[in-house]
């Protein structure tokens, strides 16, 4: 988005800071523009019915919301963006809405900005993958999360080579936040307990390649955009490396990533987007077994603010024994409705808020291995979501 120009203002800028970031990707500062602040919020709430239940259990609902409040302020070439997120800490496994629900800084980083040069420091998500950005859908992205790199503290460059589209090249020196930046609020639950998706706060103790606050985790990719007679084509190939701690048993984690998408218009008004990736690591979390995600997904977008997506991904685990080695698949579909396009524009003028209102239906179902291996099982999931996103 566009950063709206306003006179400066000592407590919007720390207002801003405070607040978040993502918006500030977007935002290229030039010189002599003097201080600019600005951000966004997207809230959504949601309601999963998982309409088997684990291991023999009955079906459930569980119902939780996300919050993501970014912001920047920027002066010269120099930006500094924040992004605070809530999410549910704690995997669910019976009737509940609202349980877990904690709040944390999931990003707090500098950028300086170069013309076709760019650096950063500070908190970030490092660069591995597109699929939690491309891949649609409201659980097209639940395998994908297995290897995306959040909250890591570090240095990172980008550089944008021209002459046949926009080519960026992406390198980041990080590791895993275990300062007092990681800490949570709301819900603080300890690293190791059943269920646990985010501890309250990361330490080393806790193990696992890439956590030994040290700046020896590499993540390098490079993308490519705006490529003459693919108009709509992207792409993205990337390698990492996670140095485990030798001393506690745990190897270096490797692997690359390589994902695409092209948009195309078949009609006025109609896009559709084909996408993939496919990632392999090796020794994942420090340990001895490899893992393999493939990743297809379509999004059709059409007239009147509707998109319609579906997706899979089959994530392939492998390992010496029969035990360890595994494949499970993701199926889904969505459909989604810019709720704004239904209102009247008289409405829609009135009450400008509303602007940024959507809802998806989706639907899942994952296929797993049961516990003797010997035969595969479903476990089917429907979900809304309810979202608004608000720019300030």
């Amino acid at each position: 988005m566009t950063a709206r120009r306003r006179r400066p203002g000592c407590w919007a800028a720390l207002l801003c800071l405070a607040a978040g970031g993502a918006v500030a990707e977007e935002v290229r500062p030039a010189a002599g523009l003097g201080l600019r602040q600005g951000g966004d919020v997207l809230l959504r709430l949601d309601t999963i019915r998982r309409l088997n239940g684990v291991n023999g259990g009955a079906p459930f609902g569980n119902s939780f919301g996300m919050v993501d409040l970014n912001g920047f302020a920027a002066v010269e070439r120099l930006t500094v963006k924040s992004r605070v997120a809530m999410r549910q800490f704690r995997a669910q496994d019976s009737e509940g809405a609202f349980r877990d629900q904690g709040a944390f800084l999931s990003e707090l980083q500098a950028t300086l900005d170069l013309d076709a040069l760019r650096l950063h420091a500070g908190k970030f998500g490092a660069r591995f993958g597109r699929g939690n950005v491309d891949l649609p859908g409201l659980f097209g992205t639940d395998f994908i999360a297995d290897y995306e790199l959040p909250e890591r503290l570090g240095v990172g460059l980008q550089h944008d080579i021209t002459g046949f589209g926009t080519q960026t090249l992406a390198a980041e020196l990080f590791t895993l936040d275990g300062s007092a930046l990681s800490s949570s609020a709301f819900s603080r639950p300890r690293f190791g307990r059943p269920g646990t998706l985010r501890p309250w706060r990361f330490r080393g103790a806790q193990g696992a390649a890439g956590n030994d606050g040290q700046l020896d985790s590499v993540a390098v990719t490079l993308d490519g955009r705006e490529m003459p007679g693919l108009e709509g084509f992207g792409y993205q190939i990337g390698w990492r490396s996670l140095p485990g701690r030798a001393a506690l048993g745990e190897r270096t984690e490797q692997g690359v990533v390589g994902s695409l998408a092209w948009a195309v218009t078949p009609a006025a008004g109609w896009t559709l987007t084909p996408m993939a990736e496919v990632t392999q690591l090796d020794h994942v979390a420090g340990g001895a077994q490899p893992v393999a995600w493939r990743s297809l997904a379509a999004e059709l977008r059409m007239p009147g603010g509707t998109s319609a997506v579906l997706h899979g991904t089959e994530r392939r685990v492998g390992g010496s024994g029969r035990l360890l080695r595994g494949r499970d698949r993701l199926l889904g579909a969505s459909l989604a409705q810019d709720l704004a396009e239904l209102m009247p524009e008289a409405t829609s003028n009135a009450l400008p808020l509303l602007r940024g209102l959507a809802a998806e239906l989706g639907w899942k179902s994952e296929y797993a291995p049961d516990a003797s291996a010997s035969r595969r099982r479903g476990l089917d999931s429907l979900g809304v979501e309810l979202r608004w996103r608000h720019a300030f």
